[in-house]
């Protein structure tokens, strides 16, 4: 399945961290719950707790998969220092896409279709594709940026 750029209905865009949902997750864990001696909350036995955690499991993929994408929509700069070259620029066959990335004057040798590691999602794990030119540092995402879910 092919989403650009967003999962199930919703944009991946946003800055939010899989800490801060864990964060809630446990405070959600443990509010509704009394404490037993020693410090030991009851909280999971509680059937309320028991049906929300399908709902917390969403909201903490969920939180993950925007927290690759910045509040613009582009790829934070560590996701895509972590991105691997799937085509070198040189094998791409597309000549709409070899003339938008070298429009700037730039050789089609110094770009490569990447792809990100793969993120959990509420859809299903995913990986994002985009154009980078090695030399200028620059990303593209203009063309053919794109979010792939697997099994979705």
């Amino acid at each position: 399945t092919i989403v650009t750029p967003f999962i199930g209905d919703e944009a991946i865009v946003g800055s939010s961290t899989a800490s801060r949902a864990a964060g809630r997750a446990a405070a959600n864990a443990t509010d509704d719950g009394a404490r037993l001696a020693g410090g030991t909350s009851r909280a999971v036995s509680n059937p309320q707790n028991v049906a929300n955690g399908p709902r917390l499991v969403r909201q903490l993929q969920s939180e993950q998969a925007s927290s690759i994408f910045t509040e613009s929509g582009a790829l934070q700069p560590s996701v895509i220092q972590s991105s691997t070259p799937i085509i070198a620029g040189q094998n791409l066959r597309n000549p709409g896409v070899i003339k938008a990335l070298t429009a700037d004057g730039s050789s089609i040798a110094d770009w490569a279709k990447l792809t990100t590691q793969s993120f959990e999602s509420p859809a299903g794990p995913f990986q994002v594709h985009f154009y980078r030119n090695a030399t200028t540092g620059a990303t593209n995402y203009t063309i053919d940026y794109k979010v792939l879910i697997s099994g979705g």
